[in-house]
């Protein structure tokens, strides 16, 4: 079982909507899987000059309670082979298919790794970090079942602590924490400095799977109770948290959160 809190050697989501590392390119960040199209591509890109051997695996992916994420290698997708060649300069795509669907009204959650091996001459001429990526795929059955998140928060030294529970039966990814005056215009909030911010970009970050809770800081002093909190997330293709608005936001008075008054 591999089992770790963080994902090592991923990188960053680039702006572009691709990842890239040492030479070669993945794309899309994230492959969705359904009743209506059982399978999904995969693009290696190979931005060197020279081939480049690339192994790939599957891992299903949960969270224990403490919110730390667990792999356990699986064979639910059937894709083929495990270790490509990508030509120099070229593209190569994998497809994947899903053996089962998850039953329905649930989510089945898997991440695929893609690592670049290195090559006899650069394993002659010494060590060299391997990077790899961990591209999230989502498994559906009919229509996508829906998050439903609760709150909590406490003020602790100069900090914010926001507890989040996921008691649905999909997903959710906290992309940033915000807090706002309390006059803020969150119907036109483009352009409004917040008070605070906190951001979950990389790529392993803010996943709240289903069933479990986690906690974030949002460092902020001396900020009023009726101030707004924004939780920005990326609900925004499935079915949304009740409370959110369609561009994935939850905006929470302060105080309500302090009260852990939420759902």
């Amino acid at each position: 079982m591999l089992r770790t809190a963080k994902l090592i050697g991923l990188l960053a989501i680039l702006l572009a909507g691709q990842a890239s590392a040492s030479g070669i390119r993945v794309a899309p960040l994230r492959l969705v899987i359904d009743d209506t199209a059982r399978t999904a591509s995969l693009t290696i890109s190979n931005l060197s000059t020279t081939a480049t051997a690339v192994e790939v695996n599957l891992v299903s992916w949960r969270q224990d309670a403490s919110g730390s994420d667990v792999y356990v290698p699986s064979s639910d997708l059937f894709f083929a082979p495990p270790i490509v060649r990508v030509p120099a300069r070229g593209d190569t795509t994998l497809r994947f298919r899903a053996k089962a669907l998850p039953p329905e009204g649930t989510e089945a959650t898997y991440r695929v790794y893609v690592r670049e091996l290195p090559s006899q001459v650069e394993s002659r001429a010494g060590a060299k970090i391997s990077l790899r990526f961990g591209i999230p795929v989502f498994l559906y059955n009919g229509e996508r079942p829906a998050p439903e998140l609760h709150w909590s928060a406490k003020r602790a030294d100069d900090q914010l602590d926001i507890s989040l529970t996921n008691y649905g039966q999909a997903h959710l990814r906290i992309n940033a924490l915000h807090a706002y005056p309390a006059d803020a215009d969150i119907n036109a909030i483009r352009g409004t400095e917040p008070l605070a911010t906190a951001r979950y970009n990389d790529a392993g970050a803010g996943y709240l799977m289903p069933g479990t809770t986690h906690n974030w800081a949002l460092p902020m002093a001396d900020v009023p109770d009726d101030a707004w909190v924004l939780i920005a997330t990326d609900d925004t293709a499935g079915q949304a948290a009740k409370g959110m608005r369609g561009n994935g936001h939850l905006w929470l008075r302060l105080g309500a959160l302090l009260r852990g008054s939420g759902n």
